[in-house]
């Protein structure tokens, strides 16, 4: 998910020690580390007004970096297998409702994505349909897909 959009050449980047709490959460989701993490780089980028970052975290072992990554736990693969069906239909839902968008509103939309301004066309889909923010945002998202 991270790696939806490409990342442009004017990123910021930051070397740093992990944050503990960040560490933590993704615990509590379901996910443990092989080896816990020494470092972590951040790479920040705008693109237009969408902004994005990409985290990688790091360990050194046998006097190499290396990238690490959080494994998954048996129950969140247990929980997202449950989940898979509505999942499925869900993103289904979204990308018919995209798909369903009519002119001109599509066009106008179209454009701000392609412009990196997901914010505002997800604000001007909400007004012009009275969807809440969240699926006005899925939507946005099921969208933006044809702008690749």
């Amino acid at each position: 998910m991270q790696m939806r959009d490409s990342i442009p050449a004017n990123y910021t980047l930051s070397v740093m020690a992990p944050n503990e709490g960040n560490l933590k959460a993704l615990e509590s989701m379901g996910e443990r580390w092989p080896l816990k993490p020494t470092q972590e780089i951040h790479i920040d980028y705008q693109q237009g007004d969408d902004s994005g970052s990409v985290v990688v975290w790091l360990v050194r072992e046998n006097g190499r970096w290396l990238g690490d990554f959080p494994c998954v736990t048996d129950a969140a693969i247990k929980e997202f297998r449950d989940n898979a069906a509505k999942n499925k239909e869900l993103l289904a839902k979204y990308k018919a409702m995209a798909d369903g968008i009519k002119e001109p509103l599509r066009s106008e939309l179209l454009a701000m994505l392609r412009a990196h301004e997901t914010g505002r066309a997800t604000d001007r889909y909400h007004a012009a349909t009275g969807h809440d923010e969240r699926t006005s945002m899925l939507v946005m998202n099921a969208l933006k897909d044809e702008t690749r």
